[in-house]
């Protein structure tokens, strides 16, 4: 691996925790082992400044629709206009959460919905989407159960639980899109508002609030049952 691609190793933690935590089969993955204290299961996001565990609850994010395209596709958008909890499911699948996720337009609304986006006006004026695009998209983002379905007279799509669980995901993409994309647009920067600094994330053990990274931790499967 090339250090671009050694850098992605977080986000891929990230993503397997998301899985382990809010799909049904994530139960059967193998575990991560921080080798310091043994401790076996996801890690946590810490403010690399402060050291402080953080969430989505505890950081706002400056955004630029551009950026974040670039962030979720990986390329620029044709289009150079300025920016402008539910219960899961037993039968919903990892592969049709990624499914949704994974598409260009999805990744994008579902990063302006962490950044404070909530109504169709909105993610249509930041991303210059089709009306027709955009409901088929937010379709299948509520149908993820990564939004939820707009009710009452604000009809706001506001992430589920589920959804702001992939906060892990977007923090360490914006962090590998800063290597990978130097020269793309912003700004997109998540400030940790306890300590007013940029986020520069990083992984925490649950067990033993040591750092986790590639040389401390290893994938295993999981122990036998006695």
């Amino acid at each position: 691996l090339t250090e671009l691609g050694t850098a992605t190793w977080p986000i891929l933690v990230c993503i397997w925790s998301w899985q382990r935590e809010w799909t049904p089969e994530g139960a059967w993955q193998p575990d991560l082992v921080h080798d310091a204290c043994g401790h076996r299961g996801p890690a946590v996001i810490r403010c690399g400044s402060c050291g402080t565990v953080v969430t989505t609850h505890d950081t706002d994010i400056e955004m630029d629709a551009e950026a974040i395209w670039t962030v979720t596709s990986g390329a620029r958008r044709r289009s150079t206009r300025g920016p402008a909890g539910k219960s899961v499911s037993a039968d919903m699948q990892f592969n049709a959460v990624m499914e949704a996720l994974g598409d260009r337009w999805s990744g994008a609304i579902t990063g302006l919905a962490l950044a404070g986006a909530r109504r169709f006006g909105e993610f249509r004026s930041a991303l210059d989407i089709s009306p027709t695009t955009l409901t088929d998209r937010l379709a299948r983002l509520c149908a993820a159960q990564i939004l939820g379905h707009p009710s009452g007279t604000d009809r706001q799509y506001r992430l589920t639980h589920r959804g702001r669980a992939l906060f892990g995901v977007f923090v360490f993409l914006i962090r590998w899109s800063t290597q990978a994309f130097p020269e793309a647009p912003g700004p997109l920067r998540i400030l940790h508002r306890e300590c007013g600094a940029i986020l520069h994330p990083e992984l925490q053990c649950r067990g033993c609030d040591g750092p986790v990274d590639r040389h401390s931790a290893r994938i295993e499967p999981m122990l036998p049952h006695p």
